[in-house]
């Protein structure tokens, strides 16, 4: 299988079959501002956690804006499928249906309602 990776930590080494698109200029890794104390900040009450739960949604989709996604979309390449985390979005619902592959959505956090 020849596997193709979105995202803001790239490998050290290359890695066989494997090619590593770095987005990590332009979309910046979420977790890297996750801790404790910002979580305890930025969601003390539940309308808190829905709105930043909105805001992170906005951030995650920017990565469709990405030039090097745009390349794939408008590409002639073909993919068997698009495998991603779901947490506060779906966004990436667009790429599969766009590329016309199927989708598998994981989360690591509690299931989202729209998963």
């Amino acid at each position: 299988h020849q596997v193709t990776v979105f995202s803001s930590f790239p490998q050290k080494k290359p890695l066989p079959n494997y090619t590593d698109v770095d987005c990590s200029g332009s979309v910046p890794p979420g977790v890297s501002g996750f801790s404790i104390e910002r979580i305890r900040q930025t969601m003390p009450s539940p309308w808190k956690t829905i709105h930043f739960i909105s805001e992170y949604n906005e951030e995650s989709c920017k990565i469709l804006g990405e030039p090097k996604l745009q390349n794939v979309l408008k590409s002639k390449e073909q993919y068997d499928l698009l495998i991603t985390e779901l947490f506060a979005s779906d966004c990436f619902t667009y790429v599969a249906y766009k590329l016309k592959i199927p989708l598998i959505s994981y989360t690591t956090s509690t299931a989202m309602p729209w998963g």
